[in-house]
């Protein structure tokens, strides 16, 4: 809740998703994740990727957002 989706598409085999928090209050994504995807990378809101670390994933991710915080994954298989 108060969490919003402001952009998902195809990047290649991999899935672009940003989001953010449109309040003043911190909040928590909660992002399920489909199974065919084993990696998060976390990226800018312009999709360039902050760092090489390729987070695992599987399932649910609780992503913590900052008041107004906009936050980029790049999941990857």
């Amino acid at each position: 809740q108060d969490a919003y989706i402001s952009a998902l598409r195809s990047v290649g085999e991999d899935v672009f998703l940003r989001v953010y928090n449109g309040t003043d209050r911190e909040k928590t994504a909660i992002i399920k994740v489909p199974e065919e995807f084993g990696f998060m990378t976390e990226t800018d809101g312009c999709m360039r990727e902050k760092t090489d670390t390729k987070t695992p994933v599987k399932g649910e991710m609780h992503i913590p957002l900052a008041p107004y915080k906009v936050v980029g994954m790049r999941f990857s298989k």
